[in-house]
């Protein structure tokens, strides 16, 4: 008889590698992993197609295969619309387009409280007692802020904005002597002052239920910001040293107040969204500050709202009031992109860390505040950080594969990686020691991880060499072509999920060329030989890994009506590209959509992992075989002693049961 968990944690690492969880805590650096891993189970675990974020939370948290909860990458296609119209997964109404029951409504069902916190495709709640915190986006930046990252600066002129990437903007400001009335703070050198901006169009994107998404779907909000104040002041008698941010002209109490490389704590004030007065909170830091007063970086966050990202929905001021704003997207912010520095750089780094560390803390904070006060029994959470080193930073630096590879930095890149599990696994130890107890089962897990990248392929590009595809005015077939529907027959969207490839069927689609029947199935043979038809011009080989029919893809969990009439994968190295006519080099970055979930490359895998530990779990168990994540829930379920989720379909893996 297998004992019984009183209570579940499952703690979720977005694309951490098997591989790196095993050697961080060989090495120490990881002991509060280690100490779960030594009491109970370690076991690589297959993700479903396609590899990616939404998909794999979700089958995690269904115990379902993509093609029953529907799910299929950060988009999905319904059929009856246009093959160019998808609808987002990870905005303000993912569980709405979610059609498998969720872990947590099975033991709300069972008579568990759940915390479901900063987790992906969680919105809208989806029971009536547990308590929903954050999420959808792994950015979360769409959801739930106000205002982008912004860096106030005087290597750029005064008044000029300079957009650095979608997530940030630099604000040039010019400092000038303050007038006496406003010299208030002791200062040994005259104060100097500058007007932050005031107003800037900016803001989340919209998002509306059931919205559909195409190129022209991302809208930007007006956003008043309301004017703030830059005060520098010398506090010691050795020139400018700390920074204050006022909220407005007049205003006596500073919002915030830091010295070099410090933060403030949060600062709040009103903004105007699409005309309605909405509160936010946003925190400062002060990157640089000469002496002098003539060069400072001043970078303040993501404004976000204090309000709207609970269920139910008067939680969010108790967590404002006790714990503090929850900052959506907060460890995934990774910094100017196109700064001097660029990812990887020491000063660089060193921002990326704090950002992972505030949230991780936060996150923990939240959980053990909420623990005392509801007494939740089944808290899910994850956070979005290796993924984010996969995606900027690549692998190139530990692959001695890569042609970027320099053997004298490779423990420069192995560094950052330990940095980043180890602030993860202290996030780890903090949940697991003020809210667990002996009969809590612990869960850690990834969704998937990733490989190294080294050259990319325009798939549409060769589709339209085939004949299957026309594009309007002999573009290429990069993310911003123009599809002529009435010579098209395969389309690969640009976007999620890259592994789909559609058949532009007459009565189906509504612009279809292509008769059932005998016509589809020739034009899929097609498609699957101009696919295996591909090759490296370099090296002969084809980068095309597997290409299969719908029916054929079953096996993978590819099926029904949301699923698409070619599923294909690349070979580890290759990535899909856009506009280009021949293959070309890309160093790098990392990348897992597109792959088989068995990949391999550099030492690198496109695994997921899997950590269970508690009552009812053998230990010291090292799985000799790949689990797939569709077992999670059945196999939670089964300790838990509860119903697995209605639409589960995977299975209680007995080996790992005492």
């Amino acid at each position: 008889m297998v004992s019984k968990a009183e209570s579940l944690i499952l703690i979720g690492l977005d694309g951490a590698m098997p591989e790196m969880v095993w050697r961080f805590c060989e090495e120490g650096a990881t002991p509060h992993t280690a100490r779960l891993i030594e009491r109970g189970v370690f076991a690589k675990a297959l993700p479903c197609p396609p590899v990616d974020t939404p998909t794999n939370w979700t089958t995690i948290a269904t115990g379902a295969w993509p093609g029953t909860h529907g799910i299929t990458s950060f988009c999905v296609h319904l059929p009856g619309e246009p093959l160019d119209v998808v609808h987002s997964t990870v905005e303000l109404d993912s569980t709405r387009l979610c059609r498998a029951e969720f872990l947590w409504d099975a033991a709300e069902r069972a008579g568990k409280r759940c915390l479901v916190l900063n987790y992906i495709t969680s919105w809208p709640a989806t029971f009536r007692e547990g308590m929903l915190v954050g999420g959808p986006s792994p950015r979360g930046h769409s959801s739930w802020a106000i205002g982008p990252v912004a860096y106030f600066v005087t290597d750029v002129p005064e008044g000029e904005v300079v957009a650095k990437d979608r997530e940030s903007v630099r604000f040039g400001i010019r400092l000038r002597e303050a007038p006496g009335e406003q010299a208030a703070p002791r200062s040994h050198l005259t104060p100097l002052e500058a007007q932050l901006p005031g107003t800037f169009t900016g803001g989340g994107m919209v998002s509306k239920p059931w919205q559909p998404v195409t190129r022209e779907r991302v809208e930007r909000r007006p956003v008043w910001e309301p004017s703030q104040r830059l005060l520098l002041v010398d506090s010691e008698g050795d020139g400018y040293d700390r920074a204050l941010v006022y909220g407005g002209k007049g205003s006596k109490k500073p919002l915030a107040s830091v010295r070099v490389d410090e933060w403030s704590g949060w600062a709040h004030d009103t903004f105007g969204v699409d005309g309605a007065a909405v509160e936010g909170a946003f925190k400062f830091r002060l990157n640089r500050l000469t002496r002098d007063g003539r060069d400072l970086e001043l970078h303040r966050t993501a404004v976000y709202r204090t309000s709207g990202w609970t269920y139910p929905e008067p939680l969010a001021k108790e967590i404002v009031e006790n714990v503090g704003p929850y900052a959506g997207g907060f460890e995934a912010y990774f910094g100017e992109r196109q700064g001097p520095m660029g990812p990887g750089s020491p000063t660089y780094m060193k921002y990326y860390y704090e950002h992972v560390e505030q949230q991780c803390n936060h996150l923990a904070d939240v959980a053990a505040y909420l623990k005392r006060r509801y007494r939740w029994g089944v808290l899910v959470t994850q956070i979005h950080v290796q993924d984010e080193i996969c995606h900027q930073m690549g692998f190139d630096g530990i692959d001695p594969g890569s042609p970027t590879y320099d053997p004298d930095r490779a423990e420069d890149h192995w560094q950052v990686l330990r940095r980043i599990y180890q602030i993860t696994d202290d996030w780890i130890g903090r949940i697991v020691e003020e809210c667990g107890d002996p009969e809590t089962l612990v869960v850690l897990i990834s969704d998937h991880a990733a490989i190294p990248i080294r050259k990319t392929v325009p798939v549409n590009t060769f589709l339209v060499r085939a004949g299957l595809l026309t594009l309007k005015g002999g573009q290429k077939g990069g993310r911003g072509a123009a599809v002529d529907w009435s010579g098209t027959k395969a389309y690969n969207r640009p976007g999620f999920p890259e592994e789909y490839i559609w058949i532009n069927v007459k009565g189906r689609d509504p612009q279809g060329v292509v008769e059932p029947g005998a016509e589809y199935d020739d034009v899929c043979d097609q498609v699957i030989t101009a696919l295996y038809s591909i090759r490296d011009p370099e090296t002969g080989v084809c980068p095309i890994a597997l290409a299969l029919r719908k029916e054929d893809a079953h096996i993978l969990g590819h099926r029904g009506d949301r699923a698409s009439d070619i599923l294909y994968f690349f070979k580890p190295g290759y990535t899909r590209g856009g506009g280009a006519t021949i293959l070309s080099g890309y160093g790098g970055h990392g990348n897992h959509s597109g792959y088989l979930p068995t990949a391999e490359l550099g030492g690198c895998s496109n695994a997921a992992f899997f950590v269970m530990a508690g009552p009812g779990v053998r230990k010291g168990y090292r799985r000799p075989k790949p689990m797939w994540l569709v077992d999670v829930a059945p196999t939670v379920s089964h300790l838990l002693g509860i119903p697995p989720p209605a639409q589960s379909e995977g299975a209680v893996l007995h080996d790992m049961l005492k």
